[in-house]
């Protein structure tokens, strides 16, 4: 039951097939006369089933076959001229791409416009379920092929619950890193309510559909910053690609860069922006034509101004769904189509602050922090609080409302009773 390599793969064809031997031969820079496969690989690129890949002229025999290139390579044994000359080319005219807007969140449709395979990525807020349900809707969309929680965040899964209980879901994608908090037990508890389809993405792995070459390159991580655990995925569709982030931070981004060919036309930006992701180094690798932010009104400073300009001293063309809304990018064989406005902010400070909260009654202890009024910034002023966990109380909040005593503070993820003692003193509530 093991899957064919790709070697295997063109084994299976010209043997099946019974190709004539050409009179030269196909050298790929990856395959040499030594290889098992040689003969069988040089054989179906010089009948035209197969050209490589051309951004390097491999062919990666020993990478697993997916379904979609079978069926492709397949497809052009039976009848070669319908399918473009590109060995991850498929059926369908353009992938088209939707960045829903749910505010300060995440949540993208992969729709191919030639009817199934369509794949969401994460749904926003629990608030912003119906805000995606009814996208789906609107798009034609009753049934969904996978739906990827790219991390237990709750701007990322918080909204997939909606989704799950109405629109049909075939398959759940999860990082497999667990959480603490209702919403994430509601997400599960759903899933399994609906007898859907559970896996654990596994890097180095392959999304099982036809849709477009879906290539997983972060998954599970053992820190506590559930950030790093973030699914990260690499699209394929004809000559064009996207890169789907989640919240992936720099530590992961350095790893990829290690481990993978991240290049990509179409950047999703990681964590909204934040100055926890996209390092010079990545952006550098990436080298997209066009990056998209998905954020809203925020008090974490996202986008970070320096993630910005990092972005357009690259030639990268920026857009905003807090500037534009729902945004639509078709992948088509040759070249991402966006029909949006670029957005021309500068980051930082652009999105309006919220109201200020009134002085609290009595005044507050000098030196000690509320927990409940704090921003993002003066949270980290609290011992044990970094970026990651500031936001983590600010989600909190979010989701069950003010803290009614400093020692529900450790509900946050990462927050246990030891970090508690060392931080009980400077908070109130």
């Amino acid at each position: 039951n093991n899957a064919l390599t790709r070697g295997q793969m063109a084994a299976v064809l010209n043997r099946s097939f019974d190709f004539e031997q050409p009179e030269g031969t196909y050298n790929f820079a990856d395959v040499d006369e030594e290889d098992t496969f040689y003969n069988d690989i040089s054989t179906i690129a010089e009948v035209g089933v197969t050209t490589g890949y051309s951004e390097d002229n491999t062919f990666r025999p020993n990478n697993e076959t997916t379904r979609a290139q079978f069926s492709v390579f397949l497809a052009r044994v039976l009848d070669s001229e319908k399918f473009v000359e590109d060995d991850v080319a498929y059926p369908a005219v353009n992938l088209d791409v939707h960045f829903i807007d749910v505010g300060q969140g995440d949540s993208i449709l992969l729709e191919p416009n030639g009817g199934g395979g369509n794949i969401l990525i994460d749904g926003g807020r629990k608030g912003e379920g119906e805000t995606v349900v009814q996208y789906l809707e609107e798009q034609g969309v009753n049934e969904l092929e996978w739906v990827v929680a790219t991390h237990p965040d709750a701007d990322h899964i918080g909204g997939l619950i909606d989704v799950l209980n109405e629109i049909e879901v075939k398959n759940v994608l999860d990082s497999g890193k667990e959480h603490t908090t209702d919403t994430y037990f509601e997400y599960l508890e759903t899933i399994d309510e609906k007898n859907i389809n559970f896996e654990v993405a596994e890097e180095g792995d392959y999304l099982d559909t036809v849709t477009a070459e879906i290539q997983i390159l972060n998954g599970y991580n053992d820190s506590s910053d559930l950030n790093e655990s973030s699914i990260v995925l690499h699209t394929t569709y004809g000559e064009t690609t996207a890169l789907f982030t989640g919240d992936a931070t720099v530590d992961n981004e350095a790893e990829m860069i290690e481990e993978y060919n991240v290049e990509a036309d179409v950047l999703k930006v990681g964590h909204h922006g934040a100055a926890t992701s996209t390092s010079a180094e990545f952006v550098e690798a990436v080298d997209p034509e066009m990056a998209i932010l998905s954020y809203g009104e925020n008090s974490y400073g996202h986008p970070d101004a320096d993630v910005v300009d990092r972005l357009r001293n690259a030639d990268v063309e920026l857009y905003s769904t807090y500037e534009s809304g729902d945004i639509e990018v078709s992948l088509s064989h040759q070249r991402p189509i966006i029909q949006e406005e670029k957005w021309t902010g500068d980051g930082e400070g652009e999105v309006s602050e919220p109201e200020p909260t009134p002085e609290p009654d009595p005044e507050p202890t000098p030196g000690v922090i509320n927990i409940n009024t704090a921003g993002y910034e003066e949270l980290q002023e609290i011992t044990g609080v970094g970026p990651t966990i500031a936001e983590r109380i600010i989600e909190y909040r979010d989701t069950y409302g003010d803290f009614e005593s400093i020692e529900e503070i450790m509900n946050v993820s990462g927050i246990a009773e030891g970090r508690f003692e060392e931080m009980k003193d400077e908070i109130t509530v």
